[in-house]
């Protein structure tokens, strides 16, 4: 992730995103949240913690978990499959979940990536947790108020918002 931008202030702006997460990854004992617009480079940040933290780290997609979360039950008729999933999902050493809130919004879905969320919440310190959203804060919680509680909760939590606009806008990174 290199500093982009077609001037000083983006450039410091991404540069600044960069850097925050790097502080974050040499003490990942709590968890990390970027909210931004999309094409800031969220999902390119997520992708370089998983590349630094593997084994230990599960990269899911909002959009790829709710696939999961219904190919699990019409897998098995019992749900197992679906329980042995969010509890693989929520015991995982790091956790990587990028656009929460773009899923497509099923009770279900939601109901799921909320026991994850709530299970990883409870013992934070020793499940970080990184969450990429392009939500806003008042819009992650009309999306779903107790996740969106979760997500920003300011004590237990690194967020990094960032004005950065797409870096497609810019013909890509400098």
């Amino acid at each position: 992730f290199r500093e982009w931008g077609d001037n000083e202030a983006t450039r410091t702006q991404s540069k600044h995103l960069r850097d925050s997460v790097i502080e974050w990854t040499d003490n990942a004992s709590n968890w990390l949240v970027i909210q931004g617009n999309n094409g800031c480079g969220k999902s390119h940040l997520l992708s370089a913690i998983n590349n630094s933290f593997t084994p230990w780290t599960l990269y899911l997609s909002m959009t790829d978990l709710e696939g999961m979360y219904f190919e699990s039950l019409n897998n098995d008729s019992e749900g197992m499959n679906f329980q042995m999933l969010i509890d693989t999902i929520s015991r995982h050493p790091i956790l990587l979940l990028d656009d929460i809130g773009s899923d497509q919004g099923k009770d279900f879905a939601k109901s799921a990536t909320r026991k994850i969320i709530d299970f990883r919440y409870r013992m934070y310190s020793e499940f970080p947790t990184v969450i990429a959203t392009n939500y806003a804060e008042q819009d992650l919680r009309a999306y779903d108020r107790r996740i969106g509680d979760r997500v920003f909760d300011k004590t237990n939590n690194t967020i990094i918002r960032t004005p950065l606009k797409s870096y497609r806008t810019f013909g890509g990174v400098e």
